[in-house]
C-alpha cells in the first residue's frame, strides 16, 4: 500500500494490470497525455493511484476490470439519459 505513488510505481501497477497508458486512459476517461504529464510532477494524484492498484489487483485475481468499467459506464449513462427525460 502506497501513502504516495510515483510514476514509476504506478508503471510498475501498470504492467500488472496488463494495461498500456492509452487503455488505462480510456478505461477511466482521460486523455493519455494527462497521465504522462504525471511524470514531471513524480507524483501521482490519489485518485489514479488508487485505481490503478485496484486495476492490478482484480488483474493479480483474475478479475477483468475492463468489463466491470464498463458496466459502471453504462448504468452511469443510463442514468444520466434518465434524469434528462
Amino acid at each position: 500500500m502506497y501513502l504516495t505513488m510515483t510514476y514509476s510505481e504506478f508503471q510498475t501497477e501498470l504492467i500488472n494490470s496488463g494495461l498500456s497508458i492509452k487503455d488505462f486512459a480510456s478505461l477511466i476517461g482521460m486523455h493519455p497525455n494527462t497521465i504522462t504529464n504525471y511524470k514531471s510532477k513524480e507524483v501521482l494524484p490519489l485518485n489514479l493511484a488508487i485505481v490503478i492498484t485496484l486495476l492490478a489487483e482484480l488483474k493479480t485475481n483474475g478479475i477483468d476490470p475492463a468489463a466491470i468499467i464498463e458496466k459502471v459506464k453504462r448504468k452511469h449513462f443510463l442514468d444520466i439519459a434518465e434524469s434528462k427525460n
